[in-house]
């Protein structure tokens, strides 16, 4: 009975690899199907070095076996455009964890962005600021500064950029993390991959956020803007 049990174990743990090898290849697939169709280039597996001075951004210091895959680029608007999924590993043995996203990467003339960090702020990081790992508020906003972990060297540049209206894009798109240096913007959800189908919601946020990084918030007709 013992062997009978271990046998129908194996069988099960061989259909659910060869059902999650199908999944992933159809949605390579449909990324590169995504990319014909909107002609643009598709990589399967091209180096970190794709990404111009990507060593100013946290996301690709983190961890080992920083890796970049199913890489589409092109051009929308002037601006160059690519999307790929990046993943990198963190621990050893059998506590190893490989943490995989889906990026949006925008590089514009229209950008002259401070460099920064911002990610959806957790547990670890309010007993991180407790011990000096320091956090940028955004003065009127109390529930955007209790929710995300802004980060930063130049902090009156930082705090410039998130204007309200900058800031309202967050309170519409939670848990979207953003970095960003010159005219380089960079978007994703931690520790999802996006489909092929979600790409262009993705995209459009994307160009919604890049609106408003490059507008400055019109003064209200009673006074300063709320």
């Amino acid at each position: 009975m013992e062997i009978l049990t271990g046998i129908v174990f194996v069988v099960i743990l061989v259909a659910l690899a060869v059902l999650n090898h199908q999944n992933t290849q159809e949605r390579i697939d449909a990324l590169r199907q995504l990319a014909t169709r909107v002609g643009w280039s598709f990589q399967d597996a091209p180096p970190l070095t794709i990404l111009p001075h990507v060593e100013r951004f946290e996301l690709f210091t983190q961890g080992r076996d920083r890796k970049i895959r199913n890489y589409l680029a092109g051009e929308s608007g002037g601006d160059q455009v690519a999307v790929f999924d990046y993943s990198y590993a963190t621990g050893a043995d059998n506590a190893q964890k490989t943490h995989s996203q889906t990026v949006l990467h925008l590089h514009s003339p229209r950008l002259d962005l401070p460099l920064f960090s911002l990610r959806p702020e957790n547990l670890l990081h309010r007993i991180g600021g407790l011990v000096g790992y320091h956090d940028i508020d955004i003065e009127g906003h109390p529930a955007f500064s209790g929710e995300y972990l802004l980060r930063g060297q130049d902090e009156s540049s930082i705090r410039a950029v998130f204007e309200p209206h900058v800031v309202a894009f967050y309170e519409a798109n939670r848990g979207r993390c953003t970095t960003g240096a010159g005219p380089d913007l960079l978007l994703w959800r931690s520790g999802t991959l996006a489909t092929a189908d979600e790409v262009p919601a993705l995209l459009e946020q994307g160009r919604d956020l890049l609106a408003r990084l490059t507008t400055r918030a019109l003064p209200h007709p009673n006074g300063p803007a709320a």
